[in-house]
């Protein structure tokens, strides 16, 4: 994010030109870094939403499209950091905008976006897209898995992830706890088991990759048998996607 000016006495002028070797050039002033980015936390382009439901956006009236992501694009246009989603929507609905799922299909867990995740990367966006994953409850609940064999996953993916799209922003997401009559007591326990070690999952995992960002989103709802959060006990209501949307801004904007 920093401008510097440059002189050089073997291409003087408003314009550059080509020379046999490297020219010398001199900085002029001398500008204090208060912080460096990487460039490649210095993103710019599509985004890619991989997830169920929730990353969809389902509505309390049934309608998808809002959710978290729509407030995340509009102020990373007004702080000048345009991008745009991406992904596959539903043949009905094939204009690719923040109104419809992208990658994001309800119902599904990550274990069966793994089979195909690998075509899907090449098929649906360039190698320079940044790519969220914000999967977990299908996992547990639907599928009866343990949080063991969704973390694990989450690396495959994660590896296939930038493999497709080398060294580009990838976030994960840690998911909300359910009501008590949308899971058993072991799904949520396994949900809480996931959450609790999510953050040291992240950590160690980005000594590999240095592009990852982990969220945290489960801290958005505080007591998942309030309607006034989770409207059927797994759904956010729309103040609830308000402030998963502020987590995600946060784990995002930095790095486009």
């Amino acid at each position: 994010g920093e401008t510097h000016r440059y002189s050089s006495p073997t291409s003087p002028g408003a314009s550059w030109t080509d020379s046999a070797g490297a020219l010398h050039m001199s900085r002029i002033g001398s500008p204090v870094l208060s912080r460096v980015a990487p460039s490649y936390l210095r993103h710019r382009g599509p985004v890619e939403v991989y997830g169920d439901s929730i990353a969809a956006g389902r509505q309390e009236d049934t309608t998808t499209g809002d959710g978290w992501r729509r407030a995340i694009q509009r102020n990373a246009s007004a702080s000048s950091k345009s991008f745009t989603y991406i992904g596959a929507s539903f043949s009905s609905n094939p204009t690719y905008d923040y109104d419809y799922y992208y990658s994001a299909v309800p119902g599904e867990a990550l274990v069966t976006r793994l089979a195909t995740l690998q075509a899907d990367l090449a098929a649906n966006g360039p190698s320079n897209t940044a790519t969220i994953l914000a999967y977990g409850i299908n996992d547990i609940v639907a599928q009866n898995r343990i949080a063991a064999q969704l973390w694990a996953d989450v690396v495959t993916a994660v590896g296939y992830i930038n493999t497709a799209r080398p060294g580009r922003p990838i976030l994960v997401s840690d998911m909300l706890q359910v009501a008590t009559g949308s899971g058993t007591a072991g799904q949520r326990a396994e949900v809480t088991s996931y959450n609790s070690v999510f953050a040291a999952n992240i950590t160690s995992l980005q000594a590999t990759y240095s592009n990852l960002v982990g969220v945290v989103v489960s801290s958005t709802v505080t007591d998942p048998n309030d309607t006034a959060q989770l409207f059927d006990g797994t759904h956010p209501t729309a103040a609830v996607y308000s402030l998963m949307s502020a987590k995600f801004q946060a784990a995002l904007l930095p790095v486009l």
